[in-house]
């Protein structure tokens, strides 16, 4: 096996070793803080940034359920106006369409006045008097 500090003998290069590793603890335990330090603020504004996704999606949701409500309230709305303009014509229909039933059955009772009244004033009235005139010429 090849030996890292082949000059040194066995007991200083234990000590070597020792303070060599002893020199670097340090340094290593700063590098281990600084990673747990990154780690810690990567997790922070991971978890901040989950709960503004989280907010904007419930959010989103909220002005979406509220814009489907709307639009249904619309709907309802424009419904009942279309059937209110409905029953509006529906009854005017139906008052002119008694209106006109009125006046046709006036019409046709008026007209049969007008047929016995012409019967009578033909049986009572004489027919016309004809008069023949012989040919002048003779």
């Amino acid at each position: 096996f090849p030996q890292p500090f082949p000059s040194l003998s066995p007991s200083r290069k234990g000590r070597d070793i020792v303070e060599l590793k002893r020199k670097e603890a340090p340094s290593l335990q700063e590098q281990q803080d600084q990673c747990l330090s990154y780690h810690q603020q990567y997790m922070t504004g991971y978890q901040q940034k989950t709960c503004e996704k989280e907010a904007a999606n419930h959010q989103q949701l909220l002005m979406q359920t509220q814009l489907l409500n709307h639009l249904q309230h619309e709907k309802m709305q424009g419904n009942m106006a279309v059937e209110k303009v409905y029953q509006e014509h529906l009854g005017g229909t139906s008052q002119q369409n008694q209106k006109l039933q009125a006046q046709l059955s006036l019409l046709a009772l008026s007209g049969e006045e007008d047929g016995i009244d012409k019967e009578e004033k033909n049986k009572e009235a004489p027919g016309p008097n004809l008069i023949i005139l012989e040919d002048l010429d003779n």
